[in-house]
């Protein structure tokens, strides 16, 4: 449109309005001036890049003071349609759950009835205040490390033999 382009800066087309206004008769610099006042909003520079139906029908409701028939005609003129891609989704695999000290396998799933061993701290530090692990983890632990390192009161052990998912949803 009248040489503007949207991948022109600011100051680029500034200097292309300018040198239309050289060129041109002085009885249409309010048609040049209307033109310009168009291309500097951003929204009108999307809608010229992207060409289509929708970005047009967009820029008659988004743009201050819109060229209704500009638009209209551009609109009309455009023949390609904005196309929204649906997103695809992966599943998520399940792990099954693993003691914290030694990262082996705890159970199945959480679902399943399991011996195992809580270590609690009031301060919360370790994953919410809850470990989950191996009786022997639990018990080798406690028996290096008698105190949380933040808080300095002692851990809780607590022997369980109950599914994970029972653990996870008490407060």
């Amino acid at each position: 449109m009248l040489g503007y382009n949207h991948t022109q800066s600011s100051k680029e087309v500034l200097q292309h309005h300018e040198s239309l206004k050289k060129r041109i008769p002085g009885k249409f610099h309010s048609e040049l001036d209307c033109a310009y006042e168009w291309v500097k909003q951003p929204q009108f520079m999307t809608a010229l890049g992207h060409n289509t139906v929708e970005s047009w029908n967009h820029l008659a409701h988004s743009m201050d003071n819109p060229p209704m028939r500009v638009i209209h005609h551009y609109a009309k003129a455009a023949s390609v349609h904005t196309t929204i891609v649906e997103p695809t989704f992966t599943a998520r695999t399940s792990a099954a759950p693993v003691c914290f000290l030694c990262l082996d396998q705890l159970a199945e799933n959480i679902f399943e009835k399991v011996s195992f061993d809580i270590l609690l701290c009031k301060c919360g530090k370790m994953h919410g205040g809850k470990l989950f692990g191996h009786k022997a983890c639990i018990a080798q632990f406690v028996a290096k490390e008698k105190r949380c390192e933040r808080c300095r009161e002692y851990y809780i052990q607590s022997s369980c033999r109950t599914s994970l998912s029972s653990q996870f949803f008490l407060a």
